[in-house]
């Protein structure tokens, strides 16, 4: 249970640093 939480939490942050990366470029690009 602790792996899958860790696993899930792992998945989480990387989607954060994506979502931070396209907003970023949104933001850029003045969309």
């Amino acid at each position: 249970i602790e792996n899958k939480v860790d696993c899930q939490g792992k998945l989480v942050r990387l989607l954060q640093d994506i979502f931070e990366v396209v907003t970023e470029d949104m933001i850029i690009h003045g969309c």
